[in-house]
């Protein structure tokens, strides 16, 4: 909002490069990815389907975000990128010491052209110094009902307290 002085919008697309990017615009308002989507997802909901691509400027995180952090540690980052989150976090690697909480949507099954599923996902962010806390439901398929993508909660591992889970 921009009633709120603690939010700062950028105009940019996230990535691991910094460069004019084609992103793929869905008729939807939640599905647009600089990924292709694929027809598992238009088959799960049609109306996400693509209506046209738009050219953005894509950055690093690493571009933009230490001089915000201010060298704090405590940070919460979020991607929701449909399905580009690898490339999201392979961008953000010189200022992911900073960021506490890291909270990505994944899919279960494939709906973007390359992108890493649930697991793979899970693996790469735990080699990143991150542990999975908590998962929520997210996207169902219409006809379906089946569960395609989940929101996962990560926290950088060493704050988490030595808990023996058995």
């Amino acid at each position: 909002s921009t009633d709120d002085c603690a939010w700062e919008a950028l105009n940019y697309a996230a990535a691991d490069v910094t460069k004019k990017m084609d992103i793929h615009v869905a008729g939807n308002s939640v599905s647009s990815s600089l990924l292709p989507m694929l027809d598992s997802h238009v088959d799960a909901q049609p109306d996400s389907a693509i209506i046209g691509t738009e050219t953005v400027q894509a950055i690093r995180l690493d571009d933009v975000l230490p001089s915000r952090l201010k060298g704090e540690k405590q940070w919460f980052l979020k991607a929701d990128t449909q399905g580009y989150e690898m490339q999201v976090l392979q961008g953000a690697e010189g200022c992911l010491d900073s960021i506490a909480l890291l909270e990505l949507e994944l899919s279960l099954v494939p709906l973007y052209a390359d992108q890493l599923l649930l697991s793979d996902m899970i693996k790469q962010v735990e080699r990143q110094g991150f542990t999975p806390i908590w998962i929520e439901q997210g996207f169902f398929g219409v006809d379906s009902h089946r569960l395609l993508q989940v929101d996962v909660v990560f926290v950088r591992s060493e704050y988490l307290k030595d808990e023996n889970v058995t």
